[in-house]
C-alpha cells in the first residue's frame, strides 16, 4: 500500500523522527544509569568524607585514630545499604513508569 501510493518518503520521515526521539530518550536513560552507578560507587566515600568534615569543621573535634577507624568500620558495614539507595530509587522510578503505563492501558 505504501509503494502503491508513493508514501515512502513520508513514512520514512515519520519513522526517522520517531527514531530520533527514541534515541534521545535512550541517551537520557543511559546518562541517568551512569549517574546512578557513580552515586552507587561514590556514596560510601562521600558519606565518610561528609561525616569527618562535619565532625572536625563544625563540631570542632579533633579526629583521632580510634574515632576514625571506628567510624570507617561502621561505614564499611553500611556500604551496601548506602550504595543500594540509588539503585532502589531507579527501581522505584521504573516501577512507577510501569504502573503509569498499565493505568493508561
Amino acid at each position: 500500500v505504501i509503494k502503491q501510493y508513493a508514501w515512502e518518503n513520508t513514512i520514512e520521515d515519520k519513522v526517522r523522527e520517531l527514531r530520533n526521539k527514541e534515541m534521545a530518550l535512550q541517551l537520557r536513560y543511559k546518562l541517568w544509569s551512569v549517574g546512578m552507578f557513580l552515586s552507587f560507587s561514590l556514596s560510601p566515600t562521600l558519606v565518610a568524607l561528609g561525616t569527618f568534615s562535619f565532625y572536625t569543621l563544625v563540631l570542632k573535634h579533633e579526629l583521632d585514630a580510634p574515632t576514625a577507624f571506628t567510624a570507617l568500620s561502621l561505614f564499611n558495614i553500611l556500604t551496601f545499604p548506602l550504595g543500594a539507595m540509588p539503585m532502589m530509587a531507579r527501581f522505584f522510578a521504573e516501577a512507577r513508569v510501569a504502573k503509569d503505563r498499565l493505568e493508561a492501558f
